[in-house]
């Protein structure tokens, strides 16, 4: 991929080459994608993570492009102020440069259920710095892992 005013060129040997809008890279994604610059400022969402930030409370579902994710989207991030602030902190060190990846569980409430999140940080690359963080819906394998728990509690 090249990018350029945000067209990104494919080219796969023996097949003409084609030009595809960055976004319709992005909101094909399965996973909920933001790219931050490297002050936190949103660069891009994808249609996962809106769909994800609609459903979530609280959910900063206003956050858009140029609003501040660490302020904005750090209020999803946990249920309590010390993990909020936990991952802050992570993706701050991403941001300037201190850490190559920065991984963090949280709990939502989506339209009234639990559900839990693996998000993780990564620089921007190749780039003037920056990062961009996913989120992979982790409710299924927790939830089996307590089942398997409390099955060996009672063996």
């Amino acid at each position: 991929f090249q990018a350029e005013d945000g067209i990104r060129d494919y080219k796969v040997t023996g097949v003409q080459t084609c030009a595809l809008p960055i976004w319709a890279i992005e909101n094909s994604l399965p996973h909920p994608v933001v790219v931050l610059d490297r002050e936190g400022r949103v660069l891009a969402l994808n249609a996962a993570w809106r769909v994800l930030a609609a459903h979530a409370h609280p959910g900063p579902a206003e956050l858009g492009i140029g609003g501040d994710f660490l302020a904005q989207g750090g209020a999803m991030i946990g249920h309590d102020a010390p993990a909020a602030e936990r991952f802050r902190t992570g993706a701050r060190a991403v941001l300037q440069g201190g850490a190559v990846l920065f991984r963090h569980e949280v709990r939502l409430c989506l339209d009234g259920f639990e559900s839990r999140h693996a998000v993780s940080v990564v620089p921007l690359q190749p780039g003037p710095g920056g990062a961009v963080i996913t989120w992979a819906d982790v409710t299924a394998l927790r939830q089996a892992e307590d089942a398997a728990q409390i099955g060996r509690a009672h063996v």
